[in-house]
């Protein structure tokens, strides 16, 4: 009895699984989520009221008992969205993304169309903050100074369905980003300079809107799912040190979001509390990034037990509903529940804590909006959500790698607000949705047929 050599199909099915699987620890939901929640959460509980009083003017609300319940809710989250991930399934091996030809004309329409969206977005602001008379020279002064003024943000204010346009930018990023291939490829072409002009521009765009509109999340929702196409296409490397590399990639990734926080703070802040008597910068800086998160978890305490009222309907939950265009102007909200709940927020804010530290709190609003077990519900709901897109992903479907890099940048924010709910991210959403459902209508592409192929077979040695 011998055996025979295996068949090619079977010896290629082997070669196959020698490859390495799609996916990094820290860019998988709970990854994400333990990277930074339980630190921060801890830390918040553990610093006392005198120390949040002298850095950051407010007093210490987070009591023991919202810090196990919130800890709860991060259990919930992490037993949803683990049991995806432990699930199994298919997982893309190899290089990635694989785009058909008829793929990538479809995403370089989109990403085509959201530009110009969002350059009509950008332009509609620009032209409306000028007529609420912001001269164009005061924009160069303040670029050129490095400081900005309240009076500039003010006169910027985003207008339902205006500031919609330029939230196109974030699902321009991620087509971009997942359309952009090397110079040195075969394939290039005047096609795919023209998707890197456009992004630089649009990622230009977002850089003078944070700076001009004290507005870091503008860059950070472009810059994160950058940053995970990238580590994700270097997490299928073919050389080992350079996958190892990605695995560890946290490490420079921390030092390098403290540097550019302390960027946007010299402009922000600094001129003022130098002027104060403050210490050094960089004293400073770490103090200021410690407060954000310690009081977003203060402020989540502060209206659990503030800022409800009677008849108050959950909001945070779902505010991309009550700040739809239409929604908004109407004041559903406000005639549904009979009060405001951003006001009534701000208000317990301001007389409980410190409005300059005003984010709500991701971990905790659901509990506000919700109550306990509604809060936990809602905890475990959005882990089996992030768990399924980042199923879907790995598997290397269009509808997981579209979505998961804006889902990311939530999970990375969840500490300090629901990013996932707000309004701002609904039209990228839709958009990618859209674009993902086009993508996987009809006959799948060859490259994720014979994929699947090879993952439902197993090898066989005859003998």
């Amino acid at each position: 009895m011998t055996l025979q050599q295996p068949r090619p199909a079977v010896r290629a099915l082997r070669r196959r699984h020698r490859l390495p699987p799609l996916g990094l620890w820290w860019l998988s939901p709970v990854g994400a989520v333990l990277l930074v929640l339980p630190a921060s959460l801890i830390g918040a509980w553990l610093i006392g009221d005198a120390r949040y009083r002298t850095d950051w003017r407010t007093p210490k609300e987070l009591t023991d008992s919202f810090t196990v319940l919130m800890l709860l809710g991060l259990v919930a989250f992490v037993v949803a969205a683990g049991w995806w991930q432990l699930r199994g399934g298919e997982v893309w091996r190899g290089r990635w993304p694989v785009l058909s030809e008829d793929a990538r004309a479809v995403m370089t329409l989109a990403a085509t169309w959201t530009f110009r969206g969002t350059l009509f977005g950008y332009l509609a602001l620009g032209a409306i903050g000028v007529a609420r008379g912001v001269p164009p020279s005061v924009l160069v002064t303040a670029a050129t100074s490095f400081s900005t003024d309240d009076s500039i943000k003010s006169a910027f204010a985003p207008i339902a369905g205006v500031s919609s346009f330029t939230q196109l930018g974030i699902a321009h990023t991620v087509l971009a980003g997942l359309l952009l291939r090397p110079r040195r490829d075969r394939a290039w072409t005047r096609t795919d300079r023209r998707v890197r002009r456009q992004l630089a521009v649009v990622l230009l765009l977002a850089l003078a809107r944070a700076f001009l509109l004290s507005e870091r999340l503008a860059v950070l929702e472009l810059v994160v799912p950058l940053v995970a196409i990238g580590a994700l296409r270097l997490s299928v490397a073919t050389r080992p040190a350079v996958r190892r590399a990605a695995r560890l990639a946290p490490v420079v990734l921390a030092p390098l979001l403290l540097a550019v926080f302390a960027l946007f703070e010299y402009t922000r802040s600094w001129n003022f509390y130098r002027n104060s008597g403050a210490t050094s910068f960089w004293d400073f800086v770490v103090v200021r990034f410690a407060g954000y998160y310690a009081t977003a978890y203060n402020n989540a305490a502060i209206l659990y037990e503030h800022g409800r009222f009677p008849g108050r309907l959950p909001y945070w939950v779902v505010e991309f509903f009550w700040t739809a265009p239409g929604i908004s102007q109407l004041d559903l909200y406000g005639r549904l529940a009979g009060g405001e709940a951003e006001q009534s927020a701000f208000t317990a804010t301001q007389q409980y804590g410190n409005p300059e530290f005003n984010n709500p709190g991701g971990l905790g609003v659901p509990f506000v909006d919700l109550g306990a077990l509604g809060g936990l519900a809602f905890m475990a709901a959005l882990g089996v959500l992030c768990g399924w897109v980042w199923a879907r992903l790995r598997a290397g479907r269009p509808s997981g790698m579209l979505l998961y890099p804006v889902f990311l940048v939530g999970l990375y924010e969840l500490p300090r607000y629901l990013y996932l709910t707000e309004g701002r991210v609904l039209p990228a959403l839709v958009v990618l949705i859209l674009v993902a459902r086009r993508l996987e209508r009809g006959r799948a592409a060859d490259v994720t047929l014979r994929v699947r192929r090879a993952l439902g077979r197993r090898p066989r040695v005859t003998t």
